[in-house]
């Protein structure tokens, strides 16, 4: 799916005009907003395509990166991953990692949700 991507990005697919099409629309997608896109700066472009059953969770996508660094294809399957939440975190903890691998610059930590956030609020403060 990665070396489709990265075919569909260089225009090696189709006509030029059906290429950007198909980008544009993929960029516009509104799905997944908690899976590749999830932990990436609010204004890098992502062009990507959802998929999700009982069982599985995914996303493809081409990554636009910042300061002219290019594109990058990334494909993303996740099964039976323990819920919905938890695969759609590894999705976008994977696509932070990339992204941060790619361009050198790190991003903010992830937020704590759920289960794991209450925990760490019930937390006493320690004593010095």
């Amino acid at each position: 799916m990665a070396a489709f991507l990265l075919k569909l990005q260089r225009g090696e697919l189709l006509p030029r005009f059906y290429t950007d099409l198909l980008l544009d629309l993929l960029t516009r997608v509104k799905t997944g907003a908690r899976r590749l896109k999830a932990r990436l700066p609010s204004d890098t472009i992502v062009a990507h395509k959802t998929g999700t059953t009982a069982v599985v969770i995914n996303d493809v996508g081409i990554i636009t990166l910042p300061d002219n660094g290019g594109h990058l294809a990334m494909a993303v399957f996740v099964m039976n991953g323990g819920g919905a939440i938890r695969m759609q975190t590894v999705i976008a903890d994977l696509g932070a990692a990339v992204y941060e691998s790619f361009t050198g610059k790190p991003l903010p930590a992830p937020e704590v949700r759920g289960r794991a956030a209450s925990v760490v609020r019930k937390r006493p403060a320690s004593q010095p």
